[in-house]
């Protein structure tokens, strides 16, 4: 089975799902957006605590 681009697959979910494939591209894109802001602050968290912490 061959694994189509993200091109070619957005629009199957879209139909299975009963929504637009604009409205698939929307969920991507606010989806990764809070993906990227939980690193940024996974990443902030530890650079907090770890000059926070006592030598």
């Amino acid at each position: 089975m061959r694994i189509g681009s993200v091109h070619e697959i957005l629009p199957w979910l879209a139909a299975i799902f009963g929504i637009s494939t604009a409205t698939a591209w929307r969920y991507v894109d606010e989806t990764l957006e809070v993906l990227a802001s939980r690193r940024l602050s996974s990443a902030w968290a530890k650079e907090t605590l770890s000059s926070s912490t006592a030598p």
